[in-house]
């Protein structure tokens, strides 16, 4: 397994949550599969939560075929929960506004706290990043027809960041052959730190792959 920091993102360098433009997430993306492909052998499957998640989808619909499938968790793939308001796009790009973690991230308090301690969990965010998003969003969203890799689909339904209908209306329109969709009941963002339910999805997300290889 390869795991890796977005750009301007944890360990990653780069401007500090800032993408000048919607490539630039699928090109970093692209770099490490080609990394990937170069030094490992194998079947390649994508595991993307929140952000990852948005670029793993944008990533298949700008390159379809390349990779074997996606899991996503938390994805922004609609803007049906309005996390930064009705945006302004006539601000500069280099602004920034300040982003604390509200309700309906974890319902996990000792997850939550480490959460809030972390130092590499950002306080602010860039209109670059959020501009990128959005722009992305559209691109997904007007190709998701075309959109047929294999996915596994997963959301907490009381994710307070990314309302789970963007999975439900992404599961609808995308035209995978391959495709799943598991919502869960009192699992709020990240729930891949909810310890009460975690290992129940790590083994889904086992399974699922494991009978893609068969």
């Amino acid at each position: 397994m390869i795991r890796f920091d977005q750009r301007g993102h944890g360990r990653s360098g780069g401007k500090r949550t800032f993408y000048s433009n919607v490539n630039e997430i699928v090109e970093d993306l692209d770099a490490v599969i080609n990394f990937t492909k170069e030094h490992y052998k194998g079947n390649i499957y994508l595991i993307g939560h929140s952000m990852g998640g948005y670029g793993s989808v944008l990533y298949s619909t700008k390159n379809p075929g390349k990779i074997n499938g996606l899991i996503i968790s938390g994805a922004v793939t609609r803007y049906n929960q309005k996390t930064f308001g009705d945006i302004d796009d006539t601000i500069d790009r280099n602004k920034y506004i300040n982003y604390e973690i509200g309700e309906g991230v974890c319902s996990d308090t000792f997850e939550l706290e480490k959460y809030r301690l972390d130092a590499l969990t950002e306080k602010k965010v860039s209109y670059g990043l959020i501009y990128t998003v959005l722009e992305g969003v559209k691109d997904v969203v007007e190709n998701a027809q075309y959109f047929d890799d294999n996915i596994l689909i997963l959301h907490g339904k009381d994710d307070g960041l990314v309302h789970y209908s963007d999975s439900l209306d992404f599961y609808k329109n995308i035209s995978s052959s391959k495709k799943e969709l598991h919502i869960y009941d009192g699992l709020q963002h990240e729930i891949f730190n909810e310890r009460k339910k975690n290992k129940e999805i790590f083994s889904e997300i086992a399974n699922w792959i494991n009978n893609d290889l068969t």
